[in-house]
C-alpha cells in the first residue's frame, strides 16, 4: 500500500473481507482470512488483549504445505503453477498491464 510504501505511520482502517475463527484448543485459535493485511492478525488479536506467539501460514492462493515438514520443501507442480500464473494475470489485467 501507499501507506507501507512511503513508511507512513498511520492506521488503515479499510475493511477487508470477513475472516473465520475457530477455537482449537485453550491455547491455540485457527483464523482464515479471505483477504489479509500486513499484522492483521497480530493487530486483531492486540486489540482483544491477547498476544501471538506463533503465527503459521499454511495456505495462500490454494496451495497450501499439506503432507511437508517444517523445513521441508517440494517442486511446484504444473497445478500450483496454473494457479500462480492466473494470480499473476489477474494482477497484470488489474493494473492494466499485459505479459
Amino acid at each position: 500500500t501507499p501507506v507501507q510504501r512511503d513508511r507512513v505511520d498511520r492506521i488503515i482502517t479499510a475493511r477487508t473481507l470477513p475472516c473465520h475463527v475457530k477455537k482449537v484448543d485453550r491455547f491455540t485459535i485457527e483464523i482464515v482470512l479471505q483477504e489479509g493485511r500486513n499484522r492483521q492478525i497480530r493487530r486483531m488479536l492486540d486489540t482483544q488483549g491477547y498476544g501471538v506467539t506463533a503465527l503459521h501460514r499454511v495456505e495462500v492462493m490454494g496451495l497450501n504445505l499439506a503432507g511437508l515438514r517444517e523445513g521441508e520443501w517440494r517442486p511446484c507442480s504444473s497445478g500450483d503453477m496454473s494457479v500462480i500464473r492466473k494470480c499473476l494475470d489477474d494482477g497484470a489485467a488489474s493494473a492494466g498491464m499485459s505479459r
